[in-house]
């Protein structure tokens, strides 16, 4: 399954400024891939939050060349959460943002995971420390509302959060009709 995200469907990205945070804009197509972090014994998620902007989101990163899909869940799964062993649950599908205004197009692809051994430290890049990324464990009765706070003024942000938001509403549906 897929969605597809463009300017009009973010709410209030169309009115936004474009700022990417480094001042460089990104390559016009990027291939990534998306993880939905849950623990089922404790019924939370792994989030990230991003202090610069005041934002939720799922952990993910670009496909290097060369790199399978599943090499690209590790290696950022690792990186951005400490996760180093786990057992996808579901392939959420995948979602295409239409960065409009900006003319960039990115292909996310999601997966909803589970760790099965402890979390070692993440490997934040120096971006990721300067914007105050940090992980938070947040109960499965609370994540929407935590992700319900729309992320500041810029027009990326919004994408992202939108994105992520999406995603853990898919996982927390397909988990609800799995137990039931």
């Amino acid at each position: 399954m897929e969605i597809i995200l463009r300017d009009t469907d973010v709410p209030g990205a169309g009115t936004l400024p474009i700022d990417w945070g480094d001042g460089q804009a990104p390559a016009p197509f990027r291939e990534t891939v998306r993880a939905v972090v849950y623990d089922p014994e404790m019924d939370t998620f792994l989030i990230l939050h991003v202090s610069r902007y005041d934002r939720y989101e799922v952990a993910g990163g670009g496909r290097e060349d060369g790199e399978a899909i599943t090499e690209t869940l590790s290696r950022e799964l690792a990186e951005e959460t400490g996760v180093t062993e786990y057992e996808i649950i579901a392939e959420l599908g995948s979602v295409r943002e239409y960065f409009e205004r900006a003319g960039i197009e990115r292909l996310h692809h999601a997966f909803l995971v589970r760790p099965t051994i402890a979390l070692s430290e993440p490997e934040f890049t120096d971006k990721e420390i300067f914007e105050g990324t940090s992980r938070q464990w947040i109960s499965a009765n609370e994540i929407l509302d935590v992700m319900d706070t729309m992320p500041g003024q810029d027009y990326a942000s919004r994408f992202v959060w939108y994105r992520s938001r999406l995603l853990v509403e898919r996982s927390l549906r397909l988990l609800k009709s799995r137990s039931s």
